[in-house]
């Protein structure tokens, strides 16, 4: 585990506070802790050390930065039965290859987290903006989203999944969709069952849809892997026929089918749940705006996700 540490110069982490312009005064947004300088100055200072030397210098420089987060990676990686410190030599070893828009990436992040939050509060006024956002290189862990971290829900956006596996024009719909899990769960939304899964990505796209008009699959992350909604298309009934059977599961082998790329279901297409419940949430919405979308819970929400998946299903 790392241990927290003095860091010798404070300048190596930065915090942001934006603001934004309300009625009569100013409201501070979220605190964004920004380590990719620490990374990157890390990497200046040890890219031309042999391996073990890198692996060193990341724990005492990086990792002490942000010990919440790199300890529960550690602790995945220990579940899962992999070495931390091969894991951590892996990711080192291939991050020359995304250094250049990493740090272009890494520069500009901040700003346009800004802007999507100034954007996303102008359909979701009530969204509760006394939170942390924390912006680091996760080791290979997300782009983007919230981890439970020591019992804590924690924000985080991984500038090296970011740089990886988004290809579309803009990563403002990327936010948009993360800030609105933020806002989902303070309505009391969580997951646990496929239903809940699939509303929750679900309604998240179709926000980053609406609240970016022309926004192209690529944009809505739908093109991970690359031709998803073709492939869902081609095989609609079959699968919201496969969908209403899973519908109730709390299965992580039925929720890996449906939303992870590490899925290898035969029938089903890597990560269809997203596009699925992305139709479900365009079905409901002909009649409720977003906020209301937001709020509904509990046994008729799954009664309104069970109709429409029945509505889809037959629809020619």
């Amino acid at each position: 585990m790392f241990r927290m540490r003095t860091m010798a110069r404070l300048g190596m982490l930065w915090v942001s506070f934006f603001t934004v312009g309300c009625a009569s005064t100013m409201e501070l947004t979220p605190r964004v802790h920004d380590f990719t300088p620490v990374f990157l100055e890390f990497w200046a200072n040890n890219r031309s050390r042999g391996l073990d030397d890198q692996i060193s210098h990341f724990k005492a420089e990086v990792g002490a930065a942000f010990p919440a987060f790199y300890d529960f990676k550690i602790e995945k990686w220990r579940r899962q039965g992999k070495d931390p410190g091969q894991e951590i030599g892996k990711e080192l070893g291939a991050f020359p290859s995304i250094e250049s828009r990493f740090a272009t990436k890494a520069r500009v992040i901040s700003s346009e987290i800004a802007s999507a939050l100034k954007s996303f509060r102008s359909t979701f006024d009530d969204f509760r903006t006394d939170f942390d956002i924390y912006v680091v290189h996760s080791l290979g862990e997300m782009d983007g989203g919230a981890r439970r971290i020591n019992g804590e829900l924690v924000f985080i956006f991984g500038v090296d999944g970011i740089v990886k596996y988004h290809h579309g024009q803009s990563d403002v719909p990327f936010y948009h969709h993360e800030l609105f899990h933020f806002y989902h769960s303070q309505h009391a939304f969580s997951g646990g069952s496929l239903w809940r899964a699939l509303w929750g990505e679900g309604l998240a796209t179709l926000v980053s849809d609406e609240l970016n008009p022309g926004a192209t699959p690529q944009d809505m992350m739908l093109d991970m892997p690359v031709g998803l909604v073709a492939a869902c298309e081609g095989r609609l009934p079959e699968l919201w026929s496969e969908m209403r059977r899973d519908l109730l599961s709390e299965s992580e082998d039925v929720y890996e089918k449906w939303f992870l790329l590490s899925s290898t279901d035969r029938v089903v297409p890597r990560r269809a749940g997203y596009y699925l419940g992305y139709l479900i949430a365009k079905e409901l919405r002909a009649d409720r705006s977003l906020k209301e979308l937001a709020r509904l819970q509990g046994p008729e929400l799954l009664s309104l996700i069970e109709s429409a998946t029945d509505r889809l299903r037959t629809k020619p």
